[in-house]
């Protein structure tokens, strides 16, 4: 896959270059592949780096279907430049089925289950990246993850970043994380797609902003994804989290929606979230009954005051509820939203938290019905908080705690062996 000592991946007659572990086995589990400062020449070359690989071949189609088994397969990368790539926790693809006359896609079935990316510090010119990924007729596609931390891309358009791609399957509890990153505009990110998509979580965290630094502009963002272009579920507990501002075209498939603003978002009323109204616009929230849509709010080093207004998403063709009906200023959304987490950092040792009632602010829609705001309303609780130790801090002290014994013996050892070493008449533990 490299040169052993410049790491450097170049392949002058095209093609893909390939590191995967499982090759042409129908069970592929428990592989793990670290892909560390490789950086490929640009170009056409593709470099697929994939953690269990299976591909499913020889099946006549009339006769009997195959199955393939990729679980448990991790893939790690970092400090590598990859101009055109796909990193896949798992892969299971089908062959070809030909005769002189036609050919078919061959019958198969997949599993491919709790498989993991984990990419840092890595550049990207165009990426497919995927915890598990298949395009086999039945597949199983669950609870697989991406993690991306200081990962850069370059080109928006053509990159995607999958928690979980079942296909005509089922892909549901899989989990897509973002953070200290930097993505060209239009890149592409759902949580799971498949015929059946519950339970994804997309997490866009703290410093994750375009190439210029600004906010982060999506061509597509889904929580559960079902191929289909109307008629998006909004109730199958999917769920986006968000700590950066995002522009994104088309937003579709998600149930949840969790908000962690900053000191600095609040005094630039600033929108977590802007969506520009594309294919599955407006936006839809289920706003009563079961797997109703809930929206909840937390907070670090903010504080609210009576009066006090806020914009969480910003709709330019607006929003209605799961009938189609159009969600106004006068529309009741109290159902959806719950109790405000505030968490203040006093000092490195200690946080404060605060909890602002769900009474105590409101879900309104503008008059123009394209933003969402919360609105402080109520007396915020005065009540004392609850004041703790910065786990953080804490994990720290307590580590250096275990090591006094050591220094203690080595004092010990010290004074014993160094500065008594002359004096046979006096005890120590050492002497």
């Amino acid at each position: 896959i490299h040169k052993p000592h410049d790491k450097k991946v170049n392949d002058s007659q095209g093609g893909t270059i390939t590191a995967k572990r499982g090759f042409l086995n129908n069970v592929a589990n428990h592989n793990t592949v670290n892909f560390n400062s490789v950086t490929s020449n640009s170009g056409s070359n593709l470099v697929r780096v994939t953690g269990g690989y299976i591909l499913i071949s020889d099946v006549h189609p009339a006769k009997d279907t195959k199955t393939g088994e990729a679980n448990f397969n991790t893939v790690t990368m970092s400090g590598s430049h990859l101009e055109n790539a796909e990193v896949l926790g798992a892969d299971i693809q089908t062959d070809v089925y030909n005769t002189t006359d036609y050919w078919w896609d061959l019958k198969a079935s997949a599993t491919a289950n709790e498989n993991s990316v984990e990419i840092k510090e890595s550049v990207f010119g165009t990426a497919f990246i995927a915890g598990a990924s298949t395009e086999v007729e039945t597949a199983t596609v669950n609870k697989n993850s991406v993690l991306l931390d200081g990962v850069t891309i370059k080109n928006g358009l053509t990159s995607f970043i999958v928690g979980g791609n079942a296909n005509n399957g089922e892909a549901s509890g899989n989990t897509v994380e973002i953070k200290n990153s930097k993505f060209a505009n239009n890149v592409t990110i759902y949580g799971g797609k498949g015929v059946t998509t519950t339970n994804n979580h997309v997490i866009i965290g703290e410093n994750v902003t375009s190439l210029n630094e600004g906010r982060l502009f999506l061509q597509t963002l889904y929580g559960g994804w079902n191929g289909q272009f109307s008629n998006i579920p909004v109730d199958t507990g999917n769920k986006l989290t968000l700590a950066s501002t995002v522009h994104t075209r088309d937003l579709a498939g998600f149930q949840h929606y969790e908000f962690l603003v900053s000191k600095e978002l609040l005094e630039n009323n600033t929108a977590m979230l802007q969506v520009a109204g594309n294919m599955w616009s407006p936006v839809q929230f289920k706003l009563s009954g079961e797997n109703h849509t809930t929206i909840a709010i937390a907070g670090t080093d903010v504080s609210f005051k009576i009066g006090d207004s806020y914009t969480l998403i910003q709709s330019a063709n607006g929003f209605t509820d799961e009938n189609g009906t159009k969600i106004t200023a006068d529309t009741e959304l109290s159902g959806i939203k719950s109790d405000m987490t505030l968490t203040t950092y006093s000092s490195l040792v200690r946080t404060h938290t605060d909890t602002l009632l769900a009474e105590e602010y409101e879900l309104v829609v503008s008059e123009d019905g394209e933003s969402l705001s919360m609105n402080v309303v109520d007396e915020i609780n005065n009540g004392p908080g609850v004041t703790e130790i910065n786990p953080e801090t804490d994990a720290l002290m307590e580590s250096s705690l275990s090591t006094m014994t050591t220094h203690f013996a080595a004092d010990d050892l010290f004074v014993d062996a160094v500065l008594r070493s002359r004096d046979g008449k006096r005890d120590g533990l050492f002497t």
